[in-house]
């Protein structure tokens, strides 16, 4: 298992349209279980899978809004299964 950490890192101004069209991606990703994230230099694959922890924040000061969001998971082993052959396969995912 790869110890290295990848690291993905995006900051815009967008219209609120532009946020909502965000979000559905982010959410067909999670529906899925593959998120790909893609930037000018960077890019990085995860698979949410098993419990997800999500954490959530909204905060109003000083005619100034905010929401923040994180989920996050611990990575589990990818199982292949052969019918063909009746073997099973355990891959550790990269971090």
């Amino acid at each position: 298992m790869s110890n290295k950490t990848k690291e993905f890192e995006y900051i815009t101004l967008v219209d609120r349209a532009s946020i909502v069209a965000y979000l559905e991606t982010l959410s067909q990703g999670f529906k899925s279980g593959n998120l790909t994230l893609k930037g000018q230099d960077s890019e990085i694959l995860l698979d949410p899978d098993g419990l997800l922890k999500l954490e959530l924040s909204a905060k109003n000061k000083n005619g100034r809004s905010k929401i923040s969001f994180k989920v996050s998971w611990k990575n589990q082993p990818r199982v292949e299964v052969s019918k063909d052959r009746l073997s099973l396969t355990v891959n550790p995912k990269e971090d």
